[in-house]
């Protein structure tokens, strides 16, 4: 873990922890990506060369459904674009208006400075944002990123931590994984210089009223937050935070600004336990909230990680030793059953046994609204518990 806080001009805190060398070290910073991409839009919208209003079919005459979505839609996940469609077959459901998180919405804009700028995303976020506030570690390339000692990620497996190197997109958009969406990489120093950026008003590389449109012309996602354009809004806190995270396969990250405050902080992490580790992370980010609020923080327990997937795995083993029972009990089932009166019986509660189970098991994603490539790729021992059983 790296950690960062800031004010306007300085660095208040510090730290690494666990493998993390100092706070120059990349990490991925998954969907904290946003906010540099929705600061790209703006910044082209102070120059009068992209209208937020206007349809995207203006500036990507190709996109699927471009005469009904408009750049401010896309900023604030309100185009009708569902969480999990992915690039190549997005359509506009009946839910436009009404925020629905999507990773390509940002896709989008991305393409969107590409046409309007004439030159590669990479290359634009690198000469507008990364140079000019002298991030010298921040990436928009895993080749060069591991030139600079970018730190490896894990994946969690049953409570263990497994390094894993997973696939990166890039250039290019692959389903719903694209650079502009969530696969910048920076460390924790280079992001408290990006912080700064907007603690001291957009430092004449955006207009302070596009920084404030960044932070308030949002929408609301539920009683005590708001989303607007790669910012959050929480008024649940004695101070309003704005602040956002990310995920992906191997590495999550938090950022925040206090505008009252005006203090920003930075949280990276090298790896993904959805289930687990992430909720204690979430839990490290809230107490550090409270912590700079004069308040106190809720306690973790030394053991809450370990006691929970514990837990997690005694139900795993439960589900596993009800798929394997039948195997165990093949040769007594056929002496008792399959012969006379009980034959047909028997052979329809095999039948049900051996198709219900595994097919309850294999749409058990679907049917919560996941696809199974998010399960396989972000829970993977999950993954491997349901089609392992189903097997």
């Amino acid at each position: 873990m790296s950690v960062v806080i800031v004010d306007k001009n300085n660095v208040l805190f510090s730290e690494t922890y666990g493998n993390c060398g100092n706070i120059d070290v990349p990490f991925i910073i998954g969907s904290n990506s946003k906010s540099f991409t929705a600061a790209s839009i703006m910044q082209l919208a102070d120059q009068g060369r992209i209208d937020l209003d206007a349809p995207i079919s203006a500036y990507l005459p190709d996109a699927r459904e471009g005469d009904k979505i408009t750049a401010r839609q896309l900023l604030n996940h309100t185009s009708g674009i569902r969480t999990y469609d992915a690039y190549e077959n997005y359509t506009v459901s009946s839910g436009q208006g009404i925020w629905m998180y999507a990773n390509v919405n940002y896709a989008l804009l991305g393409l969107i400075i590409e046409a309007v700028s004439g030159t590669s995303y990479v290359d634009y976020v690198k000469e507008h944002f990364f140079e000019p506030l002298g991030m010298n570690h921040t990436y928009t390339s895993l080749t060069e990123a591991k030139g600079d000692n970018l730190i490896d990620g894990y994946r969690n497996y049953f409570g263990i931590m497994v390094k894993e190197e997973v696939a990166y997109p890039e250039q290019k958009i692959s389903g719903w994984l694209s650079i502009p969406a969530g696969y910048i990489i920076s460390s924790a120093s280079d992001m408290g210089k990006y912080l700064q950026f907007y603690l001291n008003d957009g430092m004449g590389i955006l207009k302070p009223e596009s920084i404030r449109a960044m932070f308030y012309d949002n929408v609301r996602v539920n009683e005590d937050a708001s989303y607007g354009f790669g910012w959050s809004y929480l008024e649940s806190l004695s101070e309003p935070i704005f602040y956002h995270n990310g995920l992906v396969e191997n590495y999550i990250s938090y950022m925040f600004i206090l505008p009252e405050s005006e203090i920003g902080g930075v949280i990276l992490m090298n790896c993904n336990d959805y289930l687990v580790g992430n909720a204690l992370t979430d839990s490290i980010f809230k107490g550090v909230l409270s912590l700079l609020l004069g308040e106190e923080p809720q306690h973790i327990g030394a053991n809450a990680y370990e006691v929970t997937h514990l837990i997690l795995n005694v139900i795993y083993l439960v589900i596993t030793a009800l798929c394997l029972l039948p195997l165990m009990f093949i040769k007594r089932w056929r002496k008792r059953h399959m012969n006379g009166s009980h034959r047909v019986r028997a052979t329809i509660g095999f039948a049900l046994l051996h198709i219900l189970v595994p097919t309850l098991l294999l749409v058990f994603p679907q049917a919560a609204g996941v696809p199974y490539a998010v399960i396989k790729a972000f829970v993977p021992d999950i993954y491997m518990v349901l089609v392992g059983n189903a097997i």
